[in-house]
């Protein structure tokens, strides 16, 4: 089933909430990279955005990525999964392009993304497309946690 809309509420609901105690166990328990995902003043270190990846695996997250894959990924192309988080409001991503679509489901607080001029909100358990080439930007209302799953062909 192709999202033929870009952004739906609701669209998978955990049974246990994702939380920031989980972010520090998934850290402690997995080989995983992370990274500052947005410029950041040596000062403000805290406001920025951070991702983690490599978390494909994390028994998790299997749930979620079972129903993307069987939703969106017909073709069986490659995936990545990315988390992203900020830990204070208003922390913000770099606005950026991917050359691949990108869905991001919520799994804690409030944010904002900002989509080629248009803005939309995403709460925990909401799912927004982001096509390939579309100029984009996060915005943290609040503490958040959110997933970014990547489809592409190479």
């Amino acid at each position: 089933m192709a999202l033929l809309n870009r952004f739906v509420p609701n669209y998978f609901s955990f049974e246990k909430e994702f939380d920031f105690n989980q972010l520090a166990k998934l850290t402690s328990q997995l080989k995983t990279k992370s990274y500052h995902s947005s410029e950041y003043s040596i000062d403000l270190v805290l406001h920025g955005t951070f991702r983690i990846t490599g978390l494909e695996t994390y028994p998790f997250f299997q749930g979620l990525l079972a129903e993307l894959e069987n939703d969106f990924n017909p073709s069986k192309l490659k995936h990545n999964l990315h988390l992203y988080f900020n830990l204070i409001p208003g922390g913000s991503s770099d606005i950026h392009t991917d050359p691949y679509t990108v869905y991001i489901y919520g799994l804690k607080g409030q944010t904002v993304y900002r989509i080629d001029g248009e803005k939309f909100i995403v709460n925990p358990n909401d799912l927004l497309r982001i096509d390939p080439g579309k100029i984009h930007q996060a915005i943290a209302t609040d503490a958040r946690i959110a997933l970014s799953w990547g489809m592409y062909d190479n």
